[in-house]
């Protein structure tokens, strides 16, 4: 998140930034993918999904920071919006005594406004991160788990339609980075769960071994990242 501000921050455009902050303020609708802004869809002109229909995105909006940098905007649930106001509330005194004098503050408080951060960083990712504890080992169908999940995160709803895009074609494959191994179980159940071929590289998932008839569409491979906001999405044909 502080990287993320800091890139920001550099952006000469201010229209630019204007438009992010607009497109991901919540409960405002973001326009669709193939509007004036890009030019193009979401896949991009190299990737054989590029034909499919993008209707299913038309909530989701990219925005150019500069030569090959894109930031998808991606509109939050109303549980992470007032979840993040209430972290926020909570600490508000700490947070306007940080921001008055950020050079002088001192060790506890400086260790406070990592942890506000941090956890908005994961309710703004999904909120099952920091409320709950992972679904791998709940007795609850898999299908029934995506739509649990996909209910609360404008992130996994992003995610589901750009794969769901993807799945009429064939073979692509995607790699996915996550912070946490608690993310991967989530993401992964969320995969599972919409019957999308899934394979996570740390070894520690505790499910059974999956069985997906298709063979075509977008086969995962999930990636535990190093940095937090080092996240992303990699699509190969």
């Amino acid at each position: 998140m502080i990287s993320l501000k800091e890139r920001l921050q550099t952006v000469p455009n201010q229209a630019k930034l204007d438009e992010i902050v607009k497109l991901t303020s919540y409960p405002k609708k973001t326009p669709s993918l193939s509007s004036s802004v890009t030019g193009s869809s979401l896949l991009s002109a190299a990737s054989t999904a590029s034909s499919k229909s993008t209707a299913d995105l038309a909530s989701l909006r990219l925005v150019t920071l500069g030569e090959n940098e894109k930031i998808l905007a991606v509109q939050g649930s109303e549980l992470q919006s007032r979840m993040s106001r209430g972290v926020i509330i909570n600490r508000e005194l700490q947070i306007r005594e940080f921001c008055l004098n950020s050079e002088s503050a001192n060790d506890e408080t400086v260790a406070e406004m990592k942890t506000v951060i941090s956890t908005c960083s994961g309710i703004a990712t999904h909120p099952y991160l920091v409320i709950t504890p992972p679904l791998a080992n709940a007795d609850l169908p898999e299908k029934k788990e995506a739509e649990y999940l996909v209910a609360v995160s404008g992130k996994f709803t992003a995610l589901g339609k750009i794969l769901d895009s993807l799945k009429d074609g064939g073979e692509v494959r995607v790699g996915i980075m996550i912070g946490s191994p608690r993310g991967m179980d989530l993401v992964e159940g969320f995969l599972r769960g919409k019957g999308i071929k899934v394979t996570r590289t740390d070894g520690a998932g505790v499910r059974d071994p999956q069985v997906v008839e298709s063979r075509g569409g977008p086969n995962v491979t999930l990636v535990l990242g190093g940095k937090a906001g080092a996240r992303a999405i990699v699509v190969c044909s």
